[in-house]
């Protein structure tokens, strides 16, 4: 096994394979859309050590997942999905830009991306985002 070169962060998150119910994942995929952007790692566990995603699954796992973007996120977004090797092991690399048309859904809910967290957006805080971006305040509390 190999260490992945950097730890999770607020713009990178390591997932150990693709889950079956893409739920989490989707909702990371519009999180980071709506704040600054990451990239999602499937083949790395959570200490960083890359266990890779058996290759002969790769075509499906990923055409999958280009399915339950476009079914499920709107507006469109469109990741950057593709396989990059680590030693012996291959990982799919999901890089995901920050949107230029927020705020992007996932069946109707507004999510952001908040440190290492997705958070599901109410109303309220929805219209304290929106009124702090406008006056160049950061919104702290969720």
């Amino acid at each position: 096994m190999n260490q992945f070169p950097h730890k999770e962060s607020a713009i990178l998150e390591f997932k150990r394979d693709m889950p079956q119910n893409k739920q989490t994942m989707l909702k990371t995929i519009v999180g980071f859309s709506n704040t600054y952007g990451g990239q999602i790692v499937v083949g790395v566990d959570n200490s960083g050590e890359s266990i890779g995603v058996p290759e002969n699954t790769i075509d499906q796992v990923i055409d999958d997942l280009n399915r339950s973007i476009y079914d499920s996120l709107s507006p469109s977004i469109y990741p950057a999905i593709y396989t990059k090797r680590y030693g012996d092991q291959l990982v799919i690399v999901i890089d995901i830009a920050e949107g230029g048309n927020k705020p992007y859904h996932f069946r109707d809910m507004r999510i952001m991306r908040v440190l290492m967290f997705v958070w599901v957006l109410t109303p309220c805080s929805q219209h304290r985002i929106l009124f702090s971006s406008q006056i160049g305040i950061a919104e702290e509390n969720f």
